[in-house]
């Protein structure tokens, strides 16, 4: 985990949303505030937990749907609350099977110059890795186009996405994001997003939205043949940290 090693010097906050959903608005805002705080103060690290209740965050491309108001409305008719995100992507869904968690990192400093857009991607994917590692299983970095909110650093085992990552940057903080499918109906978090890009017509739109197959995606619980749960692998992520040398602050 060389990349994100370089950073294992400052302390790093965790703020632990899990015990109580946040709703999207609050979550979104708690991810913005501490983006804020490690761009005035980059002394700092934050590693932010927020898994949300039955939740989809659509990207701002998402909102160029031909018939996009028809189309939220079948997601809140569905029972979803609905939000668009200040970060890069296309639609995703949130349940209590879903992680979602965010690392926030200084990137100003004479050390920090050379910070590619991808070593923030990059960070994320080495974290995952060293978390799975002791399953054997290869993961692979590579865009699964009939995913939903396909991306260059999806996540997958055996072609099957479990995982996708988006970044926002300010002139010295980068907020890396992901969520991780865990458990539950991974099926049905397709069948709704695909039927929600049909309400909107996006066959109507020159915009390639992705048509999405439920044979592409995963839960990491299935892929790993075990019974894992987003508590277990928050778990998991904060003993990585430690053991590469981490100074874990609860905040």
């Amino acid at each position: 985990m060389t990349r994100l090693n370089i950073f294992n010097q400052l302390p790093l906050t965790v703020v632990d949303d899990s015990r109580e959903y946040s709703t999207i608005d609050s979550a979104l805002a708690r991810s913005q505030s501490i983006l804020e705080m490690v761009n005035t103060d980059s002394d700092q690290l934050f590693l932010h937990f927020w898994p949300l209740a039955n939740t989809v965050i659509l990207g701002m491309i998402d909102r160029q749907l031909p018939s996009f108001e028809s189309a939220k409305k079948y997601l809140e008719n569905q029972g979803y609350q609905v939000a668009i995100r200040n970060i890069g992507g296309l639609a995703v869904v949130s349940d209590s099977g879903v992680l979602n968690f965010s690392l926030c990192l200084p990137i100003g400093g004479e050390d920090d110059s050379n910070f590619r857009i991808a070593d923030g991607y990059l960070i994320m994917v080495d974290l995952i890795k060293e978390v799975l590692k002791s399953s054997g299983k290869v993961i692979d970095v590579k865009e699964i186009s009939q995913s939903y909110c396909p991306g260059k650093y999806d996540l997958s085992i055996n072609g099957k996405k479990f995982a996708g990552i988006a970044q926002r940057r300010k002139k010295n903080a980068v907020l890396v994001s992901i969520y991780l499918s865990v458990s539950g109906d991974q099926k049905e978090r397709c069948r709704l997003l695909s039927h929600f890009y049909k309400e909107g017509k996006s066959q109507e739109s020159k915009i390639d939205f992705p048509n999405i197959n439920s044979q592409c995606m995963a839960n990491l619980s299935d892929l790993l043949e075990t019974s894992l749960t987003v508590d277990q692998l928050i778990d998991m992520i904060k003993e990585t940290l430690n053991q590469d040398g981490f100074q874990i602050e609860q905040s």
